[in-house]
């Protein structure tokens, strides 16, 4: 009939969708598997260098970068992914708002380091926090370039960016380490460099200069949904991270360096799936905002895939804690393994999360993001405040729970915004589940097989990684190379039933 479309016009915007975040996907991964390896190799090295309080230090300044970095940008590059009709006075109304910030904030940081320092107790901080501010200027002025490379899904320029960066934070942590012989200097040094590379590689590959003076009525456009993604954002990362400003105030930074190495390590597995894919999601999802199927049918497959992954290699982190540790960094970071052990299942939760903002901003409710996070912020200071008496595994037992409340609170947001039931998610959850506990019950065999033939240490960590990892393979090896070379993530649903 002539009303009907040609199958080729009816399949063309799905999977011109689908390839744009395949590529997307396989960039991110290339870069993720590059960065990680020179952090990996790098970090092991300085652990053995260095003093846990250095790592407690370094920890904070990281945070305070990712809060500096996000108020300058107050939510503007997210607002301008997710407008449909941008237009250029959008653009340069967004940077030049966020230049105008930018120069208040660094300047306020600058001027008032120093309280952060005493509320802290930790005067180190003051110089620590005025090396970084030049590049934390750099690093958020190049929101807008990221946004527009986001919202062309030209991921290619964001992912070379961050292997440079990486490669240069190394590079100088090891020069003040072993040439200059600036042990306590050698991170802080690495950061600032790290902030200076990464900035200029995105505003150089993308080349934007805005060529308009602001408009109001442009900016006043994108200003509510900006000021939502950005009070969400600051949130997030204020609530994500408060309990290590807690327990170096309250345990002091030899405490926090255990604390957060039980963290990074239990979170390096979520963090670099959000950084393959979970970015991804916020373009891809925007573009299915108006079909409430195929947002959903997306959600569940992203969340399915995401679950196949991080589960069973959080329980089997937990399993070979002490021997991973102990080999990795050494003998003095061995007491980070009782934390690790207690935020394992808390941090398996924070990984069914990832995609769950994405939802709440692609169906332009970003307050959403707030409420969740402001409750979780709540949670984490009350209950992190009165389990500090028990030392830091009081406060990892703790912070578990409250994972899982809010996690639980925020797939039902994300569900209904989704058009979704809670069941709707229960098959590749449940089948994760199923899978996590194989490979975490075969890693302990393979670990008390391994101690019984008389191994430790580095002879020890085959005899717990091969068991699960082929089994993991043989249950699910396909749908992981989907996931990483073919991902389509709101046309067929993945594979979950092999166990």
């Amino acid at each position: 009939m002539p009303s009907e479309s040609p199958p080729e016009q009816q399949v063309k915007p799905e999977s011109s969708l689908s390839q744009g975040f395949a590529r997307s996907v396989r960039l991110n991964t290339y870069a993720e598997m590059g960065v990680q390896l020179l952090r990996v190799g790098g970090f092991v090295l300085v652990a053995r260098a260095l003093e846990p309080g250095d790592f407690g230090l370094f920890k904070l300044l990281v945070v305070i970068s990712a809060l500096t970095t996000l108020t300058c940008q107050f939510g503007i590059p997210n607002a301008l992914v997710q407008k449909r009709d941008l237009r250029p006075d959008h653009e340069a109304s967004g940077f030049w708002f966020s230049s105008g910030l930018t120069v208040i904030v660094i300047g306020s940081l600058y001027s008032g380091c120093w309280l952060i320092a005493g509320l802290m107790k930790m005067p180190a901080m003051v110089p620590s926090i005025r090396l970084l501010t030049i590049p934390l200027i750099i690093e958020a002025m190049s929101g807008i370039p990221a946004a527009r490379l986001r919202r062309r899904l030209n991921f290619g320029p964001i992912a070379s960016a961050e292997v440079a960066a990486e490669i240069v934070f190394l590079s100088t942590a090891m020069i003040f380490l072993w040439v200059l012989h600036l042990p306590r200097w050698s991170l802080v040094a690495g950061l600032a460099v790290r902030h200076v590379v990464h900035g200029s590689w995105i505003w150089i590959a993308d080349g934007y200069v805005p060529r308009t003076l602001p408009r109001l009525h442009a900016f006043q456009e994108i200003a509510y949904f900006a000021l939502c993604v950005w009070c969400g954002a600051a949130l997030q990362t204020l609530s994500a991270n408060i309990d290590y400003f807690l327990v170096g105030r309250l345990l002091g930074p030899a405490a926090l360096g255990f604390y957060a190495m039980a963290w990074d390590l239990l979170r390096f597995v979520p963090d670099r799936l959000h950084r393959i894919a979970g970015r991804v999601t916020l373009p891809e999802f925007c573009r299915l905002q108006n079909s409430d199927r195929e947002l959903g049918q997306a959600y569940v497959n992203f969340l399915g895939y995401v679950a196949l992954i991080v589960l069973p290699i959080i329980a089997c982190v937990a399993v070979a804690a002490p021997v991973l540790i102990g080999v990795l960094y050494g003998p003095r970071w061995v007491p980070t393994a009782l934390p690790l052990r207690l935020l394992a299942p808390g941090v398996a939760l924070i990984g069914l999360r990832l995609g769950m903002s994405s939802v709440f901003l692609a169906k332009n409710r970003p307050v959403l993001d707030i409420y969740f996070h402001l409750g979780r912020l709540a949670l984490v200071v009350l209950v992190v405040w009165e389990l500090a008496r028990y030392g830091i595994g009081g406060v990892a037992l703790g912070m578990t729970s409250v994972e899982s409340l809010v996690t639980g609170a925020g797939l039902l947001l994300a569900c209904r915004m989704a058009g979704l039931k809670i069941t709707d998610l229960a098959t590749p959850v449940f089948a994760a589940l199923e899978t996590a506990l194989v490979c975490g019950v075969s890693a302990a065999v393979g670990k008390y097989l391994g101690i019984l033939a008389g191994f430790d240490g580095a002879l020890l960590l085959p005899f717990i990684a091969v068991p699960p990892s082929l089994l993991f393979w043989f249950f699910h090896g396909r749908t992981l190379i989907r996931f990483f070379v073919r991902p389509k993530v709101h046309s067929s649903a993945p594979d979950f039933s092999a166990t």
